[in-house]
């Protein structure tokens, strides 16, 4: 992935705001990135224009050699259910599905036969080492199991990157060790990571570390 000179404003009224100014970055497949910075940083607006989830208002940014701001919001929505895969601090499952279901909603979207939905779920909980509580809803798990849910969500479709916005913020410092001792496990064997965190902890199971202050990168760009 490779970002060069990316800008973001928001128009409000006689003021325009300046989220992200002039970002060139270059992940490689692979590699796993932290991203971190003061709230208001920027740092999420940047998650969200690395996942197709926002469009930046000038700049280049290419997934695995396609520049992505030549593609239309259809085409965008199939590179995010086909290559990207989502984890959120707040875990974003839905309460009245157990684990299992939660898990084959993206395969839903993509049209899988049911038998072969249920299939990659079992295997993906199975993984995150959830095998044994598949049938349990959310309400039902611990914050920690929960997230381990939302991991396997987003590793049902086989994403070639995962990203992961504050994964361990709503979690105390044990578990939130053990989501990164999985997210750890899932970038050795290839999967790409970049994660946004607020914990110099956390940031040290990666690669490299990208610090943003103000909407500018200021270390950590390569």
């Amino acid at each position: 992935m490779r970002l060069t000179n990316i800008n973001k404003t928001y128009a409000t009224g006689e003021f325009t705001l300046k989220i992200l100014q002039d970002i060139s970055l270059e992940v490689v497949e692979g590699e796993f990135v932290t991203i971190m910075g003061a709230s208001g940083s920027g740092k999420t607006t940047l998650l969200n224009i690395l996942g197709c989830l926002d469009r930046p208002s000038s700049g280049n940014y290419f997934f695995r050699g396609q520049a992505v701001e030549s593609l239309s919001d259809k085409e965008l929505s199939l590179l995010r259910k086909r290559d990207i895969g989502f984890v959120f601090q707040s875990f974003n499952l839905l309460p009245r599905l157990n684990a299992r279901r939660n898990v084959e909603l993206p395969l839903i979207y993509q049209e899988i036969p049911e038998s072969r939905r249920k299939e990659i779920a079992m295997q993906m909980l199975d993984r995150v080492g959830l095998g044994k509580k598949t049938e349990r809803l959310p309400g039902e798990l611990s914050g920690g199991e929960q997230q381990r849910v939302a991991i396997a969500r987003a590793l049902a479709s086989q994403p070639a990157l995962l990203l992961a916005d504050e994964p361990t913020g709503n979690l105390d410092t044990k578990t939130g060790t053990e989501i990164m001792d999985i997210l750890r496990e899932l970038h050795q064997s290839g999967i790409t990571i970049i994660m946004v965190t607020h914990s110099p902890e956390m940031s040290t199971h990666a690669d490299r570390t990208i610090i943003i202050r103000d909407g500018q990168i200021v270390e950590g760009s390569d």
